[in-house]
């Protein structure tokens, strides 16, 4: 299985390439949207391992291209995605323990009355 890894920070690629070919996975290597579209064309990856912010051409360009003449599945490896999904874990919590709180003070003020 061939797993094509863009990302712009080298040592996040080299990890990566590390723990894919320790598991005996193919893995071509870009450093930049332009050039893992350029790769994926070329070598066509069972696979793409996807940095969203990066300079030029970001995660969400190269996924927008890449729709236009593909159907390569895309895992989104990226701080701002793990940020995003901490801040959207975060406002899931805050409004839960809203409710539960709103709830809770809807049942003594009944009480109290």
């Amino acid at each position: 299985m061939k797993i094509l890894i863009i990302d712009d920070e080298p040592q996040i690629r080299i990890a990566v390439k590390a723990g894919l070919e320790r598991n005996n996975y193919e893995t071509i290597l870009a450093s930049s949207g332009t050039e893992g579209l350029n790769l994926a064309a070329t070598y066509l990856p069972d696979i793409i391992i996807l940095d969203i912010a990066m300079p030029g051409k970001d995660g969400f360009a190269v996924t927008r291209e890449l729709r236009t003449w593909s159907k390569i599945p895309i895992i989104i490896l990226s701080i701002a995605a793990s940020l995003l999904s901490s801040k959207m874990l975060v406002n899931e919590t805050m409004n839960t323990l809203s409710s539960i709180l709103n709830e809770r003070n809807e049942r003594f003020t009944k009480y109290m009355e």
